[in-house]
């Protein structure tokens, strides 16, 4: 018996996959090769590009002595995928706040980088 397979029309595209990071795991892939290393790995064939919002770039800046672009070339060149900055606007700001107040466990900024990803998501 022959096997059919399913294929992808040519006009359907394969939706792109992001990722958001945060302040704690800039630090860590930065800092320790291992965790690095593992993130390299999980993300390879998962990940198209990664997403650096602007507020966690200014928390890396308070902890290490680099500039907005050093920060950016050095997780891109770390994680061998296209890394993008981008700020927070108004619509992300008053979707974080009703995500803290339907959730009141999250917090600031927490609450700003699940906003963004709500919102990528469309």
């Amino acid at each position: 018996m022959k096997r059919s397979t399913i294929k992808r029309k040519s006009s359907e595209k394969k939706r792109e996959m992001i990722a958001i990071e945060d302040t704690n795991h800039i630090l860590t892939i930065i800092e320790h090769n291992g965790a690095c290393m593992r993130t390299r790995a999980q993300i390879k064939n998962n990940i198209s590009r990664i997403l650096i919002p602007k507020f966690v770039i200014k928390e890396v800046q308070k902890i290490k002595d680099l500039s907005e672009f050093e920060i950016i070339q050095t997780v891109s060149s770390l994680l061998k995928k296209k890394v993008s900055l981008i700020k927070c606007n108004n619509d992300v700001k008053i979707a974080a706040t009703q995500l803290e107040l339907k959730y009141p466990k999250t917090h600031f900024p927490d609450s700003l980088l699940l906003a963004l990803a709500e919102i990528m998501e469309f």
